[in-house]
């Protein structure tokens, strides 16, 4: 089976303009991002933000909804960036950095890219701007960049291409 075509096939109805769960621990000034998106976004229906859930919780709220912010973790993104993606949601990066393989994978092709923190207080306007049937068209283009093969079967179908290229 397509990999590819598996993770996105999460075609059910998506009502939520976007969903964001995380918290952080807010030190020297890290997880900003975060405890903004809680402070402005708790109580709006559109936009679901908490601070914590299970892990299947929080599957289950990417499942449902188009746009899913990513903040910074362990690199300028976070491993939540592939989650929302196989799960078909469309991530909403909030950082100046590029992305992962951006020599290689044109961005705003299937993300929405937010350079400052400061934006986070506009969000829904900046989501409902988008045009995220598109974007959401479009996810599958990447998914084979931030896959990781570690059977035998490798077919030149996964990061390793795009590792390589990054290398050099």
């Amino acid at each position: 089976p397509n990999h590819t075509a598996d993770a996105v096939e999460v075609q059910r109805k998506r009502e939520m303009l976007a969903f964001f769960a995380g918290a952080g621990e807010l030190r020297n000034g890290k997880r900003q991002g975060r405890q903004t998106m809680l402070r402005v976004w708790a109580k709006d229906p559109d936009i679901i933000a908490r601070p914590r859930v299970t892990y299947g919780e929080m599957m289950r709220n990417v499942a449902g909804a188009k746009f899913c912010p990513i903040f910074g973790g362990n690199s300028p993104w976070s491993t939540r960036l592939v989650e929302v993606m196989m799960a078909g949601c469309v991530p909403v990066i909030f950082s100046s950095w590029l992305p992962p393989f951006s020599r290689v994978l044109d961005w705003k092709r299937f993300s929405v890219l937010v350079p400052s923190l400061d934006l986070v207080p506009d969000l829904k306007r900046i989501l409902e701007q988008q045009p995220y049937e598109q974007l959401k068209a479009n996810l599958p283009l990447a998914l084979d960049a931030l896959w990781f093969r570690t059977d035998s079967k490798y077919q030149g179908d996964d990061m390793l291409p795009f590792l390589l290229v990054e290398m050099y």
